[in-house]
């Protein structure tokens, strides 16, 4: 997964919420594909490892390992298995799989909460909240000095925003 990308493709330019509201829906599906992509890969991942647990196991009935020279155990058989270099390998592959899946579907998950961001901005705008003429406000001022990580001084200034129109309209 490339995180710049996912960066990118959550971001969002208040200056051109329309485009962003279109740009939404392509947006979202490229990663949801890639999410359904990733957990059926996680399946296949995984349904390998049963698969090479099974011939291990066989193996290892049929061809007893000599402890003591006694018949194998059903513990020593799972040890075996379980330490085999075959199995530790198939075992980080599922654990890098369901890694990725999970990325991908947090990626999903952050697009949609960027869909529902967007339909608020959208009712906001309609709702002239971020413009008036008793207190005019640059939305693309506000986001800036927010991304840049002045977002304390940002806060403090929208309290105080809000606090002045709340006296303009008593």
């Amino acid at each position: 997964m490339d995180k710049a990308e996912l960066e990118a493709d959550r971001a969002i330019d208040p200056g051109q919420l329309d485009v962003e509201a279109v740009r939404q829906a392509e947006i979202y599906c490229k990663w949801a594909e890639r999410a359904v992509i990733a957990a059926a890969r996680t399946e296949t991942v995984e349904f390998e490892l049963d698969l090479l647990e099974s011939q291990l196991q066989g193996q290892a009935r049929s061809q007893p390992i000599k402890e003591n020279c006694k018949a194998p155990t059903e513990a020593s058989i799972k040890a075996w298995v379980a330490g085999h270099p075959k199995m530790i390998e198939a075992r980080k592959a599922v654990m890098d799989a369901r890694l990725e899946e999970g990325l991908l579907k947090t990626a999903e998950k952050s697009l949609y909460v960027k869909k529902q961001m967007l339909e608020l901005l959208g009712q906001l705008h309609g709702q002239q909240y971020f413009a008036g003429p008793g207190v005019p406000r640059n939305l693309m001022e506000a986001w800036t000095a927010h991304r840049k990580g002045v977002s304390e001084g940002a806060n403090d200034k929208l309290r105080d925003g809000i606090r002045k129109r709340a006296k303009q309209g008593e």
